[in-house]
């Protein structure tokens, strides 16, 4: 993989993190859902902070609240207590429209289901984050600039069941990367790939924060904490190690 050339690797260790800028921060953040005469609480006072140029996974088990803090984190969901901050911004009384702009500027996504379009090409399906942020001249030149880097410049035209797995991935982080977020939240994002081809997506996340992106996987798979910077643990809702 290319590389991308927008930001240099921090110099910093992950230990001198007071140094470090704060990209993300949750200060007691609970969701509370309400089933019937039940209540579930997805998160339990959640305190997460993660700073500019870190790679780092969050491990649970199933039912643990990973995808719950995930959205919360990007903006897809919105707690029902304590505050979130993005760039030290506290987000969480921000109406809909506001989020979304937010979301789009410094957060991109990797999904364990690639969640590509099955009619846009790939050049398609990565240009689509800068059509809807309707703020980007050249669309297509920049798409097309990223797809290469990820060495998918001779499938610009290619559908998604035309691709490989690896193949599809590398084009779900190709539309993660177009708007230059400060964060990429991966979710699951070698859940669906063989172990070769999972290894060689895990491989260009960590070029990518070589590079100065800061990396967050969501993940149950305990293999992956041994290539990040920092591990932390979620169980029953409650953030036990970070």
């Amino acid at each position: 993989m290319k590389n991308l050339g927008k930001n240099s690797p921090s110099s910093e260790s992950p230990s001198n993190s007071s140094k470090k800028k704060e990209v993300l921060r949750l200060a007691s953040v609970s969701k509370i859902y309400k089933m019937g005469p039940s209540t579930i609480r997805a998160l339990d006072g959640a305190n997460l902070v993660i700073y500019e140029g870190e790679m780092l996974c969050i491990v649970g088990p199933s039912g643990s609240g990973k995808s719950t803090l995930l959205h919360i984190m990007g903006l897809l969901d919105t707690p029902t207590s304590g505050e979130r901050y993005i760039d030290g911004i506290e987000t969480t009384k921000m109406n809909e429209r506001d989020q979304a702009r937010v979301r789009g500027k410094k957060i991109g996504f990797v999904f364990q289901k690639f969640n590509l379009i099955p009619s846009l090409t790939a050049l398609e399906n990565v240009e689509l984050p800068l059509v809807l942020s309707n703020g980007y001249n050249n669309r297509k030149e920049k798409a097309k600039k990223v797809l290469q880097l990820l060495d998918m410049g001779n499938r610009l035209d290619h559908y998604p069941s035309q691709l490989s797995g690896g193949q599809v991935q590398r084009v779900a982080i190709a539309r993660a990367l177009v708007n230059e977020p400060d964060v990429i939240l991966a979710d699951e994002p070698t859940g669906n790939l063989d172990s070769k081809t999972g290894k060689e997506v895990l491989e260009i996340l960590s070029q990518l924060n070589k590079q100065g992106k800061t990396i967050v996987i969501i993940t149950h798979d305990e293999s992956i904490s041994k290539i990040v910077e920092r591990v932390v643990r979620i169980r029953d809702g409650k953030i036990i190690e970070s």
